[in-house]
């Protein structure tokens, strides 16, 4: 679930080319049927000297997909490729967006169904008040 929130930099290359979402795409091998698990071709085996090699990426992607690998910048080949959180603003680890994510948050339809279950507020008179008829009684309780 997280890594779709991961976003590699390319620089020296050795991202896997099918698994890590170097390209902003997601996995590249859901774009290609009958990609193994276990193929772990780097990234950089489809650049040189930090010019995309044509030629390779024609050979594996379609034209389409291939035009839009060309506009991945390659960064320095000194440094690893980078990962890069793609829900903050820098870029940066954090893990509130990851709390977000995870988090199911439970919204209320009718604030006053909400109320129901503070125990300070008079049944009745919440029941009543979103159109429900009642005695007073609850049963569930």
């Amino acid at each position: 679930m997280m890594l779709k929130e991961l976003l590699w930099k390319i620089n020296s290359g050795y991202s896997n080319m099918w698994w890590d979402n170097w390209s902003g795409l997601g996995a590249l091998a859901n774009y290609i049927p009958n990609i193994g698990r276990n193929v772990k071709l780097p990234v950089k085996y489809s650049f040189s000297h930090g010019i995309w090699e044509s030629q390779k990426i024609k050979d594996i992607f379609s034209v389409t997909l291939a035009s839009q690998l060309y506009q991945v910048n390659i960064g320095n080949a000194d440094h690893d490729d980078d990962p890069v959180w793609i829900d903050t603003h820098d870029g940066k680890f954090s893990s509130k967006p990851v709390w977000h994510i995870v988090r199911h948050k439970k919204t209320i339809i009718n604030q006053d169904l909400g109320k129901l279950w503070h125990k300070d507020i008079p049944f009745n008179e919440v029941v009543t008040s979103i159109g429900i008829n009642s005695n007073g009684t609850c049963y569930c309780c």
